[in-house]
């Protein structure tokens, strides 16, 4: 089998999808320093429930982000292991088709030259009882 098998394209298309995913839950973090705009504007006057609303999104927002680059990064070893081994597969195929297709010719290569013998002694034996 040339190219890529079946299960690499599937790899590859969830690995695409998950990391448009994760780009985009990164995306939605807000950052966890203010600066100095958060300092001069009073961030301490939020509400109580407004605090813990945003803590619990941002809580739920990084454990997506851990558990998908967890499977992310699993995706990525598990798709070098399945090339590798179509590799290996590609080549003893390939190594194998060599042996063969070289034994085939060395074969021909003799039935040729045996072919060519018999024929030059039959033509020397022609000569030769025309000689006589």
């Amino acid at each position: 089998m040339n190219g890529l098998s079946v299960l690499e394209y599937v790899i590859g298309g969830l690995l695409g999808i998950l990391g448009i995913v994760l780009i985009v839950l990164i995306m939605m973090q807000q950052s966890i320093r203010r600066g100095l705009s958060g300092t001069i504007s009073g961030g301490a006057s939020e509400t109580f429930y407004g605090k813990n609303k945003r803590k619990s999104k941002a809580r739920m927002l990084n454990k997506a982000t851990m558990y998908l680059g967890i499977v992310f990064a699993a995706l990525v070893l598990s798709l070098y292991i399945v090339h590798t081994v179509t590799v290996r597969q590609d080549n003893e195929e390939s190594s194998t088709s060599a042996v063969n297709s070289a034994a085939t010719s060395s074969a021909a290569a003799v039935t040729s030259e045996t072919s060519s013998s018999t024929d030059t002694s039959s033509t020397e034996s022609l000569y030769e009882t025309e000689s006589e």
